[in-house]
């Protein structure tokens, strides 16, 4: 039997559950409302069928794109209602699907997976419309899935622009096609004109060696018969031989630079000590350097020698065309530096005058073919304008190069950069 203060306590109970119960369910009802609120706020179209393809909830969106008032909606068949969408823009939609028998709501039933995929069609107006189609299972406890949350989404502008990117891929790629054949085209064009510019002045230097050669034989004779006799030789046969000497040159340095350039060069490996043929170089140019006053300085090394593989001729015609060009543009009691210097897998030659200088704006172009600084000096001195040509042409050849650095009236420095390869065999 309940006493008095049992009766309280329980009715103290009853109402203290009533108001959790109260609360409980308002805050259900807010968070719904806040849920649907949310959703309504999102343009795209939503909307959630269950297992017998039943629409049980949508947003405002997929209410206003469908046409149909909101309470009319619930438990509408999906296929009666998405072909609606924009407009009766799907119209085709769920009717092609059943078809087919691969509706896309079934698949994410039976397999559980999601299923998105483009769906594009053509408006009244003639034009072409791109959605998202978007398929979500939820599944309950026992993971079968009980209900498929569909959205729907207008992707028109991204479609549009990834076809406008498409047909500007392709575009590009027919023009870099286009132009590739071109340049092909032109490779081949001026490779046949390289190779008859080649011929011709290989052809050209054998035609007129023989005629130079005759002349030169007879003017020779003519000089000699004049020395013996104690006759005055004329100005104009010294004048003659000069000129056909000078003729010599650039034919037999236009001959080397056409073979470098179709690879008919012949380059022989062999150790060279580049202490002694710089020592060479040095005595050879001596008596060129003593007219005028020049002292030609050679630093010395702490190791007495230093070999690299190369061609030890073309390696001497490249260092004696650049001290010879050194002492051609220094003046009267200057001198000329030269050293050498190994440094990791590299050997560089340094050849330093104290002389006139090059100007900034030609030293990008003194290694090309007949450019000269001093075109008159050089022309005075019997200079081809083919000399660092030849030099670089030479120094490539052993996979090198030459850089220059050079002040006017202060000096310039030539560095030859040669690769270090050389290994000294073990007794």
């Amino acid at each position: 039997m309940q006493t008095k203060n049992d009766k309280k306590r329980d009715k103290v109970n009853a109402k203290y559950k009533k108001i959790t119960s109260n609360n409980y369910l308002e805050k259900v009802e807010q968070a719904k409302k806040h849920y649907e609120r949310v959703i309504d706020t999102i343009q795209d179209g939503i909307c959630v069928i269950d297992s017998e393809y039943k629409i049980q909830s949508w947003n405002k969106a997929f209410a206003e794109r469908v046409g149909i008032g909101i309470k009319k909606i619930k438990h509408r068949k999906c296929s009666t209602v998405i072909p609606r969408y924009e407009n009766h823009l799907f119209k085709r939609h769920c009717a092609r699907k059943h078809c087919d028998k691969t509706c896309s709501a079934k698949v994410v039933f039976d397999s559980g997976k999601v299923v998105s995929y483009l769906e594009y069609n053509v408006d009244d107006d003639g034009n072409t419309r791109y959605h998202q189609l978007s398929e979500f299972p939820t599944k309950g406890k026992d993971g079968k899935v009980e209900q498929v949350v569909i959205i729907i989404k207008d992707v028109t502008e991204q479609a549009i622009a990834q076809e406008n990117i498409k047909r500007l891929s392709e575009d590009l790629e027919k023009k870099v096609f286009k132009r590739t054949w071109q340049l092909d085209s032109l490779n081949k064009k001026l490779s046949k004109v390289l190779h008859l510019k080649s011929e011709f002045i290989s052809d050209a230097s054998h035609e007129l060696r023989t005629p130079l050669t005759v002349i030169q034989g007879n003017l020779d004779i003519a000089l000699s018969e004049a020395k013996l006799n104690s006759l005055k030789c004329p100005d104009v046969l010294m004048l003659i031989d000069r000129e056909i000497k000078h003729i010599s040159r650039i034919l037999s340095d236009l001959t080397m630079l056409t073979n470098a350039d179709t690879g008919f060069e012949d380059i022989s490996y062999e150790p060279v000590d580049l202490e002694l043929l710089i020592f060479d170089v040095q005595q050879s140019l001596k008596i060129l350097a003593k007219k005028k006053g020049i002292r030609i300085i050679k630093k010395k090394r702490k190791s007495k020698e230093l070999i690299i593989m190369g061609d030890e001729l073309k390696l001497e015609r490249l260092l004696l065309n650049i001290v010879r060009n050194a002492i051609k543009y220094t003046q009267e009691k200057g001198k000329i530096e030269i050293w050498t210097e190994k440094t990791g897998k590299r050997v560089n030659i340094h050849i330093k005058d104290n002389g006139i200088g090059i100007p900034e704006e030609d030293l990008p172009n003194i290694f090309e073919r007949f450019y000269r600084v001093d075109k008159a000096r050089s022309r005075e001195e019997g200079g081809t304008g083919l000399g660092l040509s030849i030099c670089q042409s030479i120094a490539e050849a052993h996979v090198g190069h030459i850089s220059v650095s050079s002040e006017v009236k202060k000096g310039t420095e030539f560095v030859v950069h040669l690769p270090y390869d050389y290994k000294k065999k073990k007794k």
